[in-house]
């Protein structure tokens, strides 16, 4: 490896040290308080009153439970207190004495919920938090209504849709399940994007992937949606989240939870045009151990076809069209584990992994037409045959500690994770030169062969604190988080008089890359007025090596940012909600964006990175309004963001040199790109058999460049809409699902993409309590076309894609269950976010 390599090996080694060193500095004061705490209290005749509040709500749907009971007993004199909860689900029990107390809530119907706190003479509040009362077993094995989880979960910070039931992505993919989600928006590619940005972060289960632009998609298209139990959406994330994305995090959860003693699911299914898929997810309880694993296959054959036309605007004048039909045919796996085991009932340990492997190869074919600008006449021709073998190889394993103090308020959670992602292609072009009738030119015949390597490697060490404090809940954490990245390509070429392959000295590159982010945050809950208030604050450094090993270019980055971050809550009745949300974050260039090697794979446009591009910076803002009347939920929210140095795609296009040689891609700063604009939600049931989600995103985005990008500026408004119903049959176990989404034009730094749409169907049946079969069709009338119009100063492109989007699945599920046994007790759904608390997320 390179230097800059092995110095962040050792850092690695270097880290935990001070990492624990540092953990030891914040963690002792609150050792201490706990010893005092623990210090046995002298009895008073006469001691002080404490005030306990909290609140009980559903799990899930987090609605107040009116009526819970709350019941607590002093462990020292035996004597009981108690209240019963409001309408909202609020409970105070006023005359609590100094001591530790076992608590109990119980309502008919619910799991009941058991925990120890201890109450100081020195905090004469106590707040508590909520309490999610899940289901009862036996209430869970009714066939009811009740008993599911709603399609769509809000909280102050995320929106959570459940998938594991929407029956039009069944058989599809984490691509497909995205595409049905309110707020995010994917492209003929399967990039993803949220409000117009697509510089977000994707997690799954809590752990970001480290992955962009194809290997992303890539990476989506191996997860089975049959093995995803929801999508969160978290636009404004708080100061636990890393600052990165500027979008904000697409947290990716899948099955995890056991319902009974052990549960085994199993589903397969086919698709039109050989798309096949195989599944299963296990789950195991026994005493202090709870285990889930899942593994998922899936073969998928997929056709695409488009179009390109560029015109210069000035110099040579020539005109290239080019026409683009290929497929892509492969084999991907997809696995996954957790497990839980419960040293005490204070202490947990957890372990957990995924494997990803994925092999497939990837045809094109092109044909090149060139025009004289003039006469419009046919000058050249050429056909080019792309056919690329790829593989993906990836494996992640964590670990964690979770010590629970006084109560599930305070504990101490600290993880550690390894993730190991390899790449390799290996791609033959062969390129024909025809003359302006179609005839092959033998003596202008071309073959390449490209291989290329790539290896990423990530490490992260967390801790994170959380302590209730007299006036509300204090949490504070450190991060470090190191990637590697060694990226090796080679090309060689036909060399006609000798007829053998010779290395392509300009096209032979290796580039390294490593980041190194420290980063704290320390962050305080609490209750101003009748305003909930949490506030943090983010400080990260950041370290960038790289280095071109082939021409020894070594260069650099470093800097540090803060990054503020404030939630606002106010509850204004027992129905509406105002919430109000700023943060700052950051989007870093990755490997792709800085890698300056240039990419020959197609020569009519070369793709290179930008070695100088700049991170950037985002300040975001949101007001919500969110009314929950009955069975109907509306939240409507204002947003605004700002993104200063810009990173956007960029066209560089030489006028001096003939159309087809003249054009490479790469990346650029812009001086900002802001968005204004208002998101309406809804989901409700409209009718007994009708339930009903729709979303409607306006925004206006203006882009504005400097020099750098031959001062570009632009405006438009742009929008989208989603809309999901579901109906249930007037016979038993059958739902009908229509999903449909409209994306309008958008503009973005050199163009426009054109407005597009699609109608999809699903029909879930349940034969019986084990066994369900389902059947979708997405896009029925086949109208998902990608069409973007690129305007520069030099140059316009129209560019067309239609891949294949009407597909029909067809896929058959078995559940099975062992005895019902008590509820686990939940794992946190983010690694980067305790989940602990309630109140909207704000832990009152």
């Amino acid at each position: 490896m390179y230097q800059a390599t092995a110095s962040a090996v050792r850092s690695v080694i270097a880290v935990p040290f001070c990492f624990c060193l540092l953990s030891a500095f914040v963690l002792m004061p609150s050792a201490a308080l706990f010893a005092q705490q623990n210090t046995p209290q002298i009895p008073q005749a006469k001691g002080p009153q404490i005030k306990v509040a909290g609140r009980v709500v559903e799990d899930g749907s987090q609605k107040g439970l009116k009526s819970a009971s709350v019941y607590m007993k002093h462990l020292g004199d035996g004597s009981i207190t108690g209240d019963l909860a409001d309408a909202d689900g609020k409970f105070t029990v006023s005359n609590a004495k100094p001591g530790r107390y076992h608590v109990a809530v119980t309502l008919l119907g619910y799991a009941k919920f058991k925990d120890t706190i201890e109450l100081d003479a020195a905090r004469p509040l106590y707040d508590f938090g909520s309490v999610s009362l899940p289901l009862s077993a036996a209430k869970l094995g009714e066939v009811s209504v009740s008993g599911e989880r709603e399609v769509m979960e809000l909280s102050a910070e995320k929106k959570v849709f459940n998938v594991s039931k929407d029956a039009t992505v069944t058989g599809g993919t984490a691509v497909d399940a995205l595409r049905q989600v309110p707020t995010v928006d994917v492209d003929v590619n399967g990039n993803v994007s949220v409000r117009g940005s697509s510089n977000l972060v994707i997690q799954i289960n809590g752990k970001q992937t480290g992955f962009a632009g194809s290997d992303r998609a890539a990476l989506l298209q191996q997860i089975p949606a049959n093995l995803i139990d929801k999508i969160e959406v978290i636009t404004n994330p708080s100061a636990r989240y890393d600052a990165e994305g500027m979008g904000g995090i697409i947290n990716i959860v899948t099955k995890t939870e056991i319902t009974s003693s052990w549960n085994l699911n199993f589903n397969g299914g086919a698709g039109t045009n050989h798309k096949y898929n195989l599944g299963t997810d296990f789950g195991y309880k026994n005493g202090p151990l709870a285990v889930t694993a899942g593994y998922g296959a899936r073969y998928h054959q997929q056709y695409f076809g488009g179009n390109i036309e560029n015109t210069p605007l000035t110099g040579i004048r020539d005109v290239l069209q080019q026409r683009i039909d290929g497929q892509w045919a492969g084999l991907g796996h997809f696995g996954n584990f957790n497990a839980d085991y419960s040293l005490t009932t204070a202490a947990t340990l957890n372990v957990n992994g995924q494997v990803r492997f994925n092999d497939g190869a990837n045809t094109e074919n092109w044909n090149y037409t060139y025009k004289n600008g003039t006469s419009n006449e046919i000058f050249r021709r050429a056909e080019r045959d792309n056919i690329t073998k790829r593989g993906w190889k990836s494996y992640e394993f964590g670990a964690g500690y979770k010590q629970l103090f006084t109560s599930k308020q305070h504990y101490l959670d600290v993880s550690t994770r390894y993730s190991n992602n390899d790449a390799n292609s290996f791609g033959t072009f062969t390129q024909q030169e025809l003359d302006a009738t179609g005839n092959p030119l033998q003596s202008r015949a071309s073959v390449e062969h490209n291989n290329f390597i790539n290896n990423f490697r990530i490490w992260t060490v967390q801790a994170d604190y959380v302590q209730p404090i007299a006036i509300g809940k204090l949490e504070t954490g450190l991060k470090s988080t190191l990637r590697l990245i060694d990226n090796d390509t080679y090309l060689d070429s036909l060399n006609r008089a000798s007829g053998e392959m010779v290395p392509n000295r300009n096209a032979i590159n290796r580039f390294n890359f490593s980041d190194h982010v420290l980063a704290g945050y320390g962050m305080l809950s609490t209750r101003l007025l009748d305003i909930n208030v949490q506030a943090g604050l983010r400080l990260e450094h950041t370290f960038v090596n790289t280095l071109q090993v082939t021409s020894g270019e070594r260069g650099g980055q470093s800097y540090t940012h803060l990054f503020p971050t404030i939630h606002l809550s106010r509850k204004l009745d027992s129905s509406n909600t105002l919430q109000a949300s700023y943060s700052r974050r950051i989007n870093r260039p990755n490997f792709w964006q800085l890698n300056p090697f240039t990419d020959y794979s197609n020569p009519a446009a070369l793709r290179k990175g930008n070695p100088n591009l700049r991170p950037e910076t985002i300040d975001a803002a949101e007001l919500s309004f969110v009314s929950q009347i009955e069975k109907h939920t509306l939240t409507a929210t204002g947003y605004y963001r700002r993104t200063n140095d810009a990173m956007q795609f960029f066209a560089d296009v030489d006028p001096t040199k003939p159309v087809g040689t003249n054009t490479i891609l790469t990346f650029r700063n812009f001086d900002a790109i802001v968005n204004t604009g208002f998101e309406f939600v809804y989901r409700g049931q409209i009718l007994p058999f009708w339930t009903a989600m729709a979303n409607v995103n306006v925004f206006y985005n203006s882009v504005s460049g400097g020099s750098e990008v031959d001062n570009i500026s632009s405006g438009a408004i742009a929008y989208n809409l989603r809309a999901n119903s579901t109906l249930k049959m007037p016979w038993e176990g059958g739902n009908l699902q229509v999903n449909y989404m409209y994306n309008g034009p958008i503009q973005f730094g050199q163009g426009t993409m054109q407005a597009w749409h699609a109608l999809t169907l699903g029909f879930r049946q349940d034969l019986s309590k084990e066994w369900s079969v389902t059947l979708n069709v997405s896009d029925v009338f086949d109208t998902q076309r990608f069409n973007m119009l690129l305007q520069g100063s030099a140059f316009t492109a129209n560019v067309q894609q239609k891949p294949e989007t009407r597909i029909a699945t067809l896929n058959v599920s078995c559940r099975l269950g062992g005895i019902q046994g008590e509820q686990p007790r939940r794992r946190r759904d983010s690694g980067d976010a305790p989940q602990d608390g309630g109140g909207g997320g704000f832990g009152f």
